[in-house]
């Protein structure tokens, strides 16, 4: 009997995005190898979200194996998938665009600024220890959490155990931490102002309105008072995400 749902998880559909992801990562060190150039942390940045989706799968089919589908790498066919992709999109151009000689005329004509944007050694150093930071505690979260984890907020009680030690002792959304933290450290890689500003903003009022929304279910369906206790001992600490009280 095999320990994964066979139906939700073809093969081919998981060996092809791995060997997609695989073939990013390689062609990206690569050229961030043999060309230093001033595109090198997009490079990087290309291998960093590949190594996103890749644990993202491998995490939930170590750790969540009943659950595990094709779409665990979070690229397709879930929820905020295209919203993330988008926002993805937008980072690339937005690096791209700063750096090109487009933007440079475009202040100097319409502001009289001379400026050249450049690589900074401080926020690529920054940014990365974000992203792996990010990434640890994430996986740290999936890891310790077990099957009680789940990318899908629960709304129905299966008899889930509540997790209150290990990083679950520290920060009462490890995961969602984990993950703000990958994602504005791959703006302070890049460099991208405005696309740091826009992901502070949506992030916050993203986490506000997730956690809000299953936070009540974890009260009033699945835990209880039981959830309220743990709830008032251990913070969230997810910067700029500010909660109610009251659910």
């Amino acid at each position: 009997m095999a320990l994964y749902d066979t139906n939700s998880n073809p093969l081919h559909e998981i060996v092809l995005t791995s060997l997609a992801l695989g073939a990013i990562i390689g062609t990206s060190l690569t050229l961030c190898l043999v060309q230093k150039t001033k595109n090198t942390p997009l490079f990087a940045y290309s291998i960093i979200l590949c190594i996103y989706y890749l644990n993202e799968f491998c995490s939930t089919a170590k750790y969540q194996t009943k659950i595990v589908k094709a779409k665990s790498f979070l690229i397709w066919g879930n929820n905020g998938n295209r919203e993330f992709l988008l926002m993805q999109t937008a980072t690339i151009w937005e690096f791209l665009f700063t750096r090109s000689l487009v933007c440079v005329k475009l202040l100097h004509a319409f502001f009289g600024i001379t400026y050249k944007k450049q690589t900074n050694t401080f926020s690529i150093v920054l940014g990365l220890a974000m992203i792996a930071v990010g990434l640890f505690i994430r996986t740290l979260a999936m890891k310790t959490c077990g099957s009680s984890f789940s990318h899908y907020i629960e709304t129905t009680n299966r008899k889930q155990k509540l997790i209150t030690t290990g990083i679950y002792g520290w920060f009462r959304h490890p995961s969602y931490l984990g993950f703000w933290l990958f994602a504005v450290g791959c703006q302070v890689l890049l460099g991208n102002s405005v696309g740091l500003v826009i992901n502070l903003g949506v992030l916050s009022w993203f986490f506000k309105r997730r956690i809000e929304f299953e936070e009540w279910f974890l009260v009033h369906r699945i835990f209880g008072d039981q959830y309220l206790q743990y709830r008032m001992n251990v913070g969230n600490w997810i910067p700029f995400v500010i909660l109610k009280k009251d659910l």
